[in-house]
């Protein structure tokens, strides 16, 4: 498989490239959440993210939690990131919005204003 380099650390220097045809942007994007330590990540399936979430869910290092909208979905992220001190990501889709709703809910829980 040809490789490209990349930053940081060895591990991390080796990335599959994009003429290898081995991989997707699904695929380096599943693989990168892994690197830097992402472990779990709250997802809402939907007709235009499911060839990503196979990417994700096919990745060792990743556990998906479904969530059944946005706006759950950002609440359960609130409450994991409150459980493990790490700070939640919201991704852009149609519903975002509703995220949002959640997003500032958690930052006047935390105190950040």
């Amino acid at each position: 498989m040809e490789t490209t380099g990349g930053g940081g650390s060895p591990e991390e220097a080796v990335v599959p490239s994009a003429a290898s045809g081995d991989t997707t942007l699904g695929h380096h994007l599943a693989h990168r959440l892994v690197q830097v330590g992402v472990s779990d990540v709250f997802a809402v399936p939907g007709d235009l993210n499911l060839t990503l979430l196979d990417h994700l869910i096919a990745e060792p290092g990743l556990h998906i939690v479904g969530c059944c909208n946005e706006l759950n979905a950002g609440y359960a992220a609130d409450g994991y990131a409150r459980a493990v001190a790490w700070a939640p990501a919201p991704s852009p889709s149609p519903s975002a919005a509703s995220c949002c709703t959640a997003a500032v809910a958690a930052a006047i829980g935390s105190g950040i204003r």
